[in-house]
C-alpha cells in the first residue's frame, strides 16, 4: 500500500547508538513522507550538525555545543526530490539529555556576556541538562529548562526559526559580586530608572534579570531587564506563544490530513465507478459477442439443415427420373 515500514532497526553510529521504528510512505509520489519513532544514545552533538545537514539551519546551537547527548523523540516530515526533509513540514518532539557539555563562540551568549560584561557566559560548561523539545512550522523549540554556570542560576526558553531567527529568554540570578565595576554602573542606572517610574527597586546582593535575545543566530540583539519591573514572566510568554504555535500547526497538519483523506476517498470512488462502468461495458460486449455467436451458430444450423433437405430431395428426383 505504497508504505514500507521498519520495526526495531539497531545500529551504531556517530560514535553512538540508534534504534527507530516507523515507516516511509509515498501515497503522494510528490510529497513523500517519513514517520519515526526513535531512540538516540551518547550522540555526538559535533557529529550531528555535519551529518544531519538539511536540519543545520533549525539546530544551530549544535555547531558550537561538544560532548554527547541522548534523546528519544518522535520525527515526521514531508521530503524532497533529493529525499531530503522540507523543514517547513517537519515536526518532532521529545525529550534530551546530555553529560557534561561546553558550549563557546555561540553569538547570542557573547552578545549576552558583554551586555553583562561577564565572560564567564562566552564560554560555559554544564554538567548534566534535561530539557524537552519541539519542532513545529519551521520552529525549534527549547521547553524552559534549568541549569546553573558557577554561581550563577539560570532559566531558559525559546526558538530558533529555519530562516536563522531566534527569540531566546533567559531568567538569570546573578550574584552581585559577579558583576564588574561597569556592570554594576548599569544596575544602578536600572534602579534610577526604575524610581523614575515611581517604583522602589533596590538591586539585591541577588540580581534577577531577564535577558530576551533576538535577531538572528549571528547578528543577536540582547535586552535586559530587572525581574522586579516585569509583569509576568518573559518565559511563561514564550511558552504560551509557543504554545499556541504548535497547535495551530497541530490543527493545520489535521486538516491537511482529512483533505489528503477525502482526496484518496474521492479517488476510490472515481476508480470504482470507472471499473463499475469499464465492467458493465465488457458485460455488455460480451453479452454482444454471444449473441452474435449464437445467431451465427442458429444461421449454420440452419444453413446446414437446409443444405441437407437440398440434398435429400436431389436425391428422390434422381429416383424418379
Amino acid at each position: 500500500n505504497h508504505r514500507a515500514s521498519i520495526q526495531s532497526v539497531n545500529m551504531n553510529t556517530l560514535e553512538g547508538q540508534m534504534s527507530m521504528t516507523g515507516y516511509y510512505d509515498t501515497k503522494n509520489p510528490q510529497n513523500p513522507i517519513f514517520n519515526f519513532n526513535m531512540n538516540i544514545n551518547n550522540f555526538d552533538f559535533t557529529q550531528v550538525f555535519k551529518t544531519f545537514t538539511s536540519i543545520q539551519p533549525l539546530i544551530p546551537l549544535a555547531e558550537k555545543t561538544k560532548g554527547k547527548f541522548s534523546t528519544t523523540l518522535k520525527i515526521s516530515s514531508e521530503l524532497d526530490e533529493q529525499m531530503k526533509p522540507k523543514l517547513g513540514t517537519l515536526n518532532a518532539a521529545g525529550s534530551l539529555t546530555t553529560s557534561q557539555i561546553s558550549i563557546s563562540d555561540f553569538q547570542p551568549l557573547v552578545k549576552l556576556a558583554d551586555a553583562l560584561q561577564n565572560d564567564k557566559l562566552k564560554s560555559i560548561s554544564l554538567d548534566k541538562v534535561f530539557l524537552s523539545f519541539q519542532i513545529a512550522d519551521g520552529k525549534a523549540f527549547i521547553e524552559p529548562f534549568d541549569f546553573s554556570i558557577g554561581n550563577i542560576k539560570a532559566q531558559f526558553a525559546g526558538y530558533s526559526s529555519i530562516d536563522q531567527t531566534i527569540n531566546y529568554v533567559t531568567n538569570l540570578d546573578i550574584p552581585r559580586t559577579e558583576f564588574g565595576q561597569s556592570t554594576n554602573n548599569l544596575l544602578s542606572g536600572l534602579e534610577s530608572e526604575a524610581r523614575n517610574l515611581g517604583v522602589n527597586v533596590t538591586v539585591s546582593d541577588i540580581v534577577k534579570i531577564n535577558a530576551i535575545i533576538t535577531g538572528s543566530i549571528t547578528n543577536p540583539n540582547v535586552k535586559i531587564q530587572l525581574q522586579d519591573l516585569v509583569e509576568g514572566n518573559p518565559i511563561d510568554d514564550l511558552k504560551k506563544q509557543a504554545e499556541e504555535e504548535i497547535l495551530k500547526q497541530k490543527e493545520d497538519l489535521e486538516k491537511k490530513a482529512q483533505e489528503e483523506v477525502d482526496k484518496l476517498k474521492q479517488q476510490a470512488e472515481d476508480e470504482v465507478e470507472r471499473l463499475k462502468k469499464e465492467a458493465e461495458e465488457k458485460a455488455k460486449q460480451e453479452e454482444l459477442r454471444l449473441q452474435q455467436e449464437a445467431e451465427a451458430k442458429k444461421k449454420a444450423i440452419e444453413d446446414s439443415i437446409k443444405k441437407a433437405l437440398e440434398e435429400e430431395a436431389k436425391k428422390k428426383l434422381k429416383k424418379l427420373f
